[in-house]
Order: structure tokens, then C-alpha cells, then sequence
């Protein structure tokens, strides 16, 4: 009967213990589940700063300013079309898209210029390039970049489709 008994002392002992681990463990979740909404509220997004007047004045000088760096052949070999189509292209999709045309972002910094954006899809059309290759030259997020070309191509095909 002594033995019956220990065993049912250790079985007592065993739960309590058992029971104990689980409500701390419940109450380490709790405390975790606290900290992580606290951080969430905290988290912010990281901004890149990405110089994009600079990287529209560059690419303004070197291709569409009267005294262009490049232009004539050079141009056409960059774009595959001649300047002038290009800049009608451009003209009928800004038109067209309120995407193409510049404007204000959620923190109230001017954003990329038409030509900006027309640049990055039709550089992605013509060398079958990922947008994240227009980081540094246009300096341009990837998204901005992918929305770009989904965004022109879509356009382009309703303008001049039929």
C-alpha cells in the first residue's frame, strides 16, 4: 500500500509541476505577444533616399535637353526608336495614365517625372532587363519600376493596339 501511495505522491508532484511549466509558459506568450504588438506599433518604414531630382536632371541632360550628351544614332541604339516617337509615346501614355504624371508622395515628396517612369519601362522592354537594374542609373525602387512597366505596356496596348 506504501508503494501505491508514493507512486500516487509522484504522480501529484509530477502534475504540479507540469501544471506550474504550462502557466508560465502561457504567461511567457502572453508577455511576448505584448512585446510584439508594442514593436509592431513602433516599426517604421526604413526611406531610402534616392536623389531622384539629380538622377532626372542627369537623365534629362543626357537625352532630351537641346544640347543632349547623347543623341542621333546613340539615342536610337539606347531606345530602339527614334527620339521623337519616343517623346510622342511618352506624351500619349502621361495623357493617358495618372501614374505617368508626377506627383506627390504619401510623405509629400515630389515623385519620379513622366519621363522618368517611361524611361525605366521601355529600358526593361528594350534589354529584357529585372527592374532592380534601374536602381542605380534611374534610381528607382523596384516597384516603382515593375509598376511602371505593367503600367506602360498596358497603355501603349490600349493607344495604339487597335
Amino acid at each position: 500500500m506504501s508503494s501505491s501511495s508514493s507512486s500516487s505522491g509522484m504522480f501529484d508532484a509530477l502534475l504540479e509541476t507540469t501544471i506550474e511549466d504550462i502557466q508560465e509558459a502561457e504567461q511567457m506568450i502572453d508577455r511576448l505577444q505584448e512585446e510584439n504588438a508594442e514593436n509592431a506599433r513602433r516599426r517604421k518604414r526604413r526611406y531610402i533616399q534616392r536623389f531622384r531630382k539629380a538622377a532626372n536632371d542627369r537623365l534629362m541632360q543626357d537625352y532630351f535637353v537641346d544640347n543632349a550628351n547623347i543623341i542621333g544614332y546613340y539615342f536610337y541604339r539606347r531606345f530602339r526608336m527614334h527620339k521623337s516617337l519616343f517623346l510622342h509615346i511618352v506624351n500619349d501614355v502621361t495623357a493617358a495614365c495618372l501614374f505617368f504624371q508626377q506627383r506627390r508622395d504619401a510623405r509629400g515628396i515630389i515623385g519620379f517625372t513622366h519621363v522618368q517612369k517611361r524611361t525605366a519601362a521601355l529600358r526593361q522592354v528594350v534589354y529584357a532587363t529585372c527592374p532592380d537594374a534601374l536602381e542605380e542609373n534611374l534610381r528607382m525602387s523596384r516597384c516603382v519600376a515593375q509598376t511602371s512597366i505593367h503600367k506602360f505596356c498596358k497603355y501603349v496596348m490600349r493607344l495604339y493596339g487597335p
